[in-house]
């Protein structure tokens, strides 16, 4: 269950068929294209960033779902502001009449995270916070053996969070959101093999990687390419 030091580099507009792809962007560094990406929007996204009280949760809102919108614009080689986003019966994301390409966003404080795959896939990322206090959390969401692990580590923080990714990576990836029973779940491995009693869930392989410094990220797929290429926007 190492952590993945990637490589990032600048997107190359390549076919998502061939490999996994994903993106990082600092929401810092991307207000300046706000106009933009409202025009991208469409008028049910733009009623709900408003709805958001604090400014800053506003203009994250609406910088994910634009660049979001911008890069599936790209893969399927039409206007961004076409795409329609819809939730499925489990209420997870897809695309309206476009079955084939798989996504899945997550963020935290500052940062941003896009997976696309055509394939089920699942990510998310936190920020490392060290005062947080995990125990409550942990002791309610963790596998025995996910328990194990973070006693015996050096830095017990930083491994709840990769641990507390990995899960959640897994949960989106599937599309099940079976949250009553995460304890259940153990996402230790590399290869997660059904461990749950339930129909649709499959084997997933998780890797955990580092967005940057304080930011922990990990990406689950069910699909036996190992492929992973990393870009920022």
């Amino acid at each position: 269950m190492d952590i993945l030091f990637p490589t990032w580099v600048n997107f190359n507009n390549t076919s998502v068929n061939a490999d996994i792809h994903i993106f990082r962007l600092a929401v810092s560094e991307h207000l300046s294209k706000l106009s933009v990406y409202k025009k991208i929007l469409s008028s049910e996204e733009l009623l709900r960033s408003s709805r958001f009280y604090k400014a800053e949760d506003r203009e994250r809102y609406i910088i994910c779902r634009g660049a979001l919108k911008q890069l599936l614009g790209q893969y399927l080689q039409t206007l961004p502001e076409r795409i329609e986003i819809i939730l499925d019966k489990n209420k997870k994301p897809v695309l309206k009449d476009r079955l084939q390409l798989h996504f899945n966003v997550s963020h935290s404080r500052g940062s941003i995270a896009l997976a696309f795959s055509d394939n089920n896939i699942g990510i998310d990322v936190e920020y490392i916070d060290n005062n947080f206090d995990y125990k409550p959390i942990a002791k309610a969401c963790f596998a025995m053996a996910e328990m194990d692990c973070l006693r015996e580590s050096c830095n017990a923080a930083e491994e709840f969070f990769k641990l507390w990714t990995r899960k959640e990576a897994f949960l989106k990836a599937n599309g099940k959101g079976l949250n009553d029973d995460m304890n259940q779940l153990n996402c230790l491995g590399e290869l997660h093999e059904k461990q749950i009693a339930a129909p649709g869930y499959e084997s997933y392989r998780i890797d955990s990687f580092k967005i940057e410094e304080n930011y922990i990220a990990a990406v689950a797929y069910n699909c036996s390419r190992e492929k992973l290429r990393f870009y920022t926007i």
